[in-house]
């Protein structure tokens, strides 16, 4: 991204050498140029710092449970970088607030322009587990293996299995996920956890429980009615069957 901008400022201060008639070599080029160069690489490189920064902070409210405020300054944010970051973290913030069809769009958005230039390498496979679980919970099967295939190992990416298994109906299938990767879930936490111990329950697979406080935090059930009906109705049932002692 920088080459471009030393190349429009070498033309332009050729062109307004030439027109005040001094002669233009590269080496006097080359001596006008580099050290404005630098100064716009090393601000650049500032701004990115402090952008990083604030995405820490941010970040840090997310994990103590304030994700609408943690979202609200991610999106503030993202548009000031050239870096994508802030469009995962949106993602990651929006799948815990069951606005599943947004956190889609921002994980793709975050791997389509993802890169060694922009300080991400490698984006696609991080965000892999995320954006599959996302196009599970959606129903959209074959999008949410075309990502599972770039990583698959991650508890996040098992929970997309499950998810997968538990919408087809599949209950042997989710019973023999549950079982094998039983270490790997157990790593997941907040609405992550409390929907695999939900699909626990909805798999009819010992151990489950419907936490309906963990599972919506900040959000709220009718959140999940147009993601997945099915689920949806399942868990007021349960919720219902808790609060009456049944």
């Amino acid at each position: 991204m920088y080459l471009p901008v030393l190349l429009v400022l070498a033309g332009a201060v050729g062109f307004a050498l030439t027109r005040s008639g001094v002669e233009v070599t590269s080496g006097r080029l080359a001596l006008l140029v580099v050290p404005v160069f630098f100064v716009i690489f090393f601000g650049m490189v500032l701004e990115q710092r402090r952008g990083v920064e604030k995405i820490n902070d941010a970040y840090s409210v997310m994990c103590e449970g304030r994700v609408l405020e943690s979202l609200a300054a991610l999106e503030q944010l993202a548009p000031q970088m050239s870096s994508p970051a802030p469009l995962f973290y949106i993602g990651h913030a929006q799948l815990l607030l069951w606005r599943v069809g947004d956190a889609v769009t921002r994980f793709e958005q975050f791997a389509a322009r993802t890169g060694a230039l922009n300080g991400v390498p490698g984006g696609a496979k991080l965000v892999a587990p995320s954006v599959a679980l996302a196009h599970a919970l959606l129903g959209n099967r074959e999008a949410a293996a075309r990502w599972l295939e770039k990583t698959p190992g991650p508890p996040m990416a098992k929970l997309a299995e499950l998810v997968l298994a538990c919408r087809a109906g599949d209950l042997p299938l989710a019973a023999k996920l549950l079982a094998t990767h039983d270490a790997l879930f157990d790593q997941l936490g907040g609405p992550h956890r409390a929907l695999w111990q939900a699909l626990m329950m909805y798999a009819r697979v010992p151990g489950g429980r419907v936490d309906a406080v963990r599972l919506f935090r900040e959000s709220s059930p009718d959140a999940l009615k147009p993601v997945w009906p099915e689920l949806h109705a399942f868990v007021l049932s349960e919720n219902e069957r808790i609060k009456s002692g049944a």
